[in-house]
């Protein structure tokens, strides 16, 4: 599996898989928007690994500099295509975007998420600082000492 950044022809793809991932068509519109400002002149630009094996994309992780204070980051869309869930896909993209952040030292990771907080907490060391149970959602931190 090789890890890199996404390619601009392979927004439409990216954004399919986020929504079958999440069982959600809707989901479909509002990444592929949010993925292509990867491409756009904006003074803060997401950015989008993918993981693929053998020309295929099988999963996606986005992360950005957050435009209100550059010490924070923001990981999001985390998404393995449905016939590469559970094989350590997700994982490796999570553990990769997180190594890209930890190069800036003092830096502080966050992340909303509806599952696997288990997993962020356990296997990455981020920490619930909110927790939402009406809709089992959790924002999670995760800082990166100086």
């Amino acid at each position: 599996m090789k890890l890199r950044l996404i390619r601009e022809d392979e927004v439409v793809k990216a954004s399919e898989i986020i929504a079958r991932a999440f069982s959600n068509k809707t989901y479909k519109i509002k990444a592929q928007k949010e993925i292509e400002a990867m491409f756009l002149n904006h003074a803060v630009k997401p950015k989008y690994l993918v993981a693929e094996e053998k020309g295929e994309i099988l999963g996606l992780a986005g992360f950005s500099q957050s435009w209100m204070d550059w010490g924070i980051y923001e990981i999001f869309w985390v998404a393995v295509d449905t016939p590469y869930q559970r094989q350590g896909v997700g994982k490796t993209l999570v553990a990769e975007v997180v190594r890209m952040i930890k190069k800036q030292k003092g830096a502080c990771l966050i992340l909303l998420t509806t599952k696997h907080s288990a997993f962020y907490q356990k296997i990455l060391g981020f920490k619930i600082f909110i927790k939402k149970p009406e809709k089992d959602s959790y924002l999670m931190q995760l800082e990166i000492k100086k």
